[in-house]
């Protein structure tokens, strides 16, 4: 019996050589088990010949299309490789010499234009250590073509569009569009097609009724799959021929719809058409009217209509003048927006073959709010006033938005009209004229800190007119006094002053966008109620918080707002001769000579 006698490993082979090649070893494996092959074999679809140097990419379907990661030509038997991160989602696309026509993996369809499909979020899923097969057979394109005449004496229709769309199935669900126009002679051809099965529609535009291959009239441009519809083959290499149209002329339904309250003025707004048929009713479609408050409707089938108003503002637009809508017609409909069951008891549009209806309808203003502002003192009426209506818009929109506003006349009394429905509307003043403003109703509004949300609250109903929404408004305090560069003068002009209240919230000035000193280093600010307020001027780069010195060396204003002297107003009693002095004897500043 032999005897074996272990030897130990050479030196070169040492122990921590030997745990460094163990471990070595070990990340290999599992950098392995991390990765996995995706690999297949390009053939020709009519021959079943292999596609030699083919270009393959694998990436994934980013936002906007795909972003390739790693790219190869096919090798003499049409085969690739690739090797992809274990667990991933990927897409491949697969492009050859012409005429071979480019494709997505398993066959989503391309053409050369308009650009592919894209497949979803990718189809291509990869397991660690294991092999995708992803095959894929590339086809020469083929076409279609036929002619399109008028139904009533066979002539041709030349421009006429033809939308070509390829049919998604469930193992393929790209989708793909293709489009093109008659010549003179009413004929067309679109080539460059994916093979497979394709939704063919003549589209009618603004003379014509669509009609679907084959003979089969359709709404909505022909979007939208009907029953008994024919799919139009298209194979590789072969023009599918005779996919003809006969088109009837389509008829218009068109007018005006004019602002009762205002003649002349534009009306925002849209107008919706409804079809009878069999079934019931179907909606034709809607439009806004154009800027010289104009509809149309054109390519109609002959038949019975009827058409509504719809609002052009929404539940709250931006100051958008809101009507109450109407049926054709002057039937007031009852909510915001016509009901079915409003629309279809309007009076009937019967329109004939071709034919043209010309529509008129006035519309009035939705709701309104009215009132009268006076001086609280001396009840003497307040002209010049801006009402503003506000409401705060639903979620995930923040704050609050304008939609109505009027200025008080002479007699003091503003009516702000066209407003659209809406249950949380609040109302304030506005003025240049020295009054504190108000939030309806009698909460003190102070400038930029104004909470109008925090007043009462107006619920607005369909064609309701609001009114006796009355304010008193009482004359306001001023803060005046002087901007001097030192303590003893010189004073300065077009200094900036800024105004904050208690809180540290900007308050709005009125005789300018930013309060400035004026002549003699002057200034004056107006319409302030009782409180605490704090001063800060800015003169160039220089900052200055009143009441509060500069530090030497401190960069900025050198305090914060509510760092300052507070100056307080009691009893509406205005605060006079305020000196505020920027710069102090012991303090240099770069650049500034006095």
């Amino acid at each position: 019996m032999k005897m074996f006698r272990w030897m130990p490993f050479p030196s070169r082979f040492g122990p921590a050589s030997l745990s460094l090649l163990i471990c070595s070893w070990l990340l290999s494996a599992h950098a392995l088990a991390q990765t996995g092959t995706v690999s297949g074999r390009i053939v020709e679809g009519t021959s079943g010949q292999p596609v030699t140097g083919a270009s393959v990419q694998i990436g994934t379907i980013v936002f906007g299309g795909f972003a390739p990661e790693q790219a190869a030509l096919t090798d003499g038997d049409g085969r690739y490789s690739f090797e992809v991160s274990a667990n991933s989602t990927k897409a491949l696309f697969v492009q050859a010499q012409p005429p071979l026509l480019p494709s997505y993996w398993p066959g989503i369809p391309c053409g050369a234009n308009p650009p592919c499909s894209f497949p979803g979020l990718g189809n291509i899923s990869v397991q660690a250590g294991q092999t995708f097969v992803a095959d894929l057979i590339l086809n020469p394109p083929g076409a279609l073509s036929g002619s399109v005449i008028r139904d009533d004496n066979a002539t041709p229709i030349a421009n006429a569009l033809i939308m070509a769309r390829w049919r998604a199935t469930p193992d393929l669900p790209g989708s793909v569009s293709f489009q093109t126009r008659t010549d003179a002679l009413g004929d067309y051809v679109i080539d460059g097609l994916p093979p497979g099965q394709y939704r063919v529609w003549a589209d009618g535009e603004d003379a014509y009724i669509s009609e679907l291959y084959d003979d089969i009239p359709c709404e909505f441009s022909c979007q939208v799959i009907v029953e008994g519809e024919l799919p139009v083959a298209v194979t590789a290499e072969g023009e599918r021929v005779g996919v003809d149209f006969r088109l009837a002329e389509g008829g218009v339904i068109t007018g005006q719809v004019s602002d009762n309250s205002a003649p002349g003025e534009p009306v925002i707004a849209g107008v919706r058409l409804r079809r009878s048929t069999a079934d019931g009713w179907v909606t034709e479609g809607g439009v806004q009217l154009s800027a010289e408050s104009e509809f149309t409707f054109a390519g109609l089938r002959p038949g019975t209509y009827v058409l509504g108003s719809y609002s052009g503002c929404g539940s709250g637009g931006n100051n958008c003048r809101a009507y109450a809508n109407e049926v054709y017609n002057d039937r007031d409909c009852l909510a915001d927006e016509c009901t079915e069951a409003e629309l279809i008891a309007g009076d009937p549009i019967v329109l004939v073959a071709g034919g043209m209806e010309t529509i008129q309808m006035g519309l009035d203003p939705a709701a309104s709010i009215s009132g009268c502002v006076t001086d609280a003192l001396s009840h003497e009426p307040l002209p010049g006033i801006d009402m503003i209506a506000y409401f705060r818009p639903n979620l995930p929109i923040t704050g609050i938005r304008t939609i109505g506003s009027a200025v008080t006349g002479a007699d003091g009394c503003y009516k702000i009209d066209y407003l659209p429905t809406n249950p949380d509307v609040s109302l304030r003043s506005f003025n240049s004229a020295g009054y504190v403003d108000q939030v309806y109703d009698g909460l003190p509004c102070l400038g930029g800190n104004c909470q109008p949300l925090a007043g009462n609250r107006l619920n607005i109903s369909h064609d309701q007119d609001l009114f006796g929404y009355d304010m008193a408004l009482e004359a306001g305090a001023s803060i005046s006094g002087t901007i001097l560069q030192f303590p003893d003068g010189p004073p300065l002009e077009e200094v900036a002053i800024t105004i904050y209240d208690a809180n540290g919230n900007e308050i709005r000035n009125f005789d300018s966008e930013r309060l400035r000193s004026r002549e003699n280093g002057h200034f004056q600010t107006f319409g302030l109620a009782d409180g605490v307020y704090y001063l800060l001027a800015r003169f160039g780069d220089v900052f200055r918080v009143y009441g509060v010195p500069k530090q030497p060396g401190a960069p900025g204003p050198g305090a914060t707002p509510l760092e300052g002297t507070p100056v307080t107003i009691a009893n509406g009693q205005s605060v006079v001769d305020l000196n505020f002095v920027l710069f102090s004897d012991d303090i240099l500043i770069d650049g500034f000579e006095p």
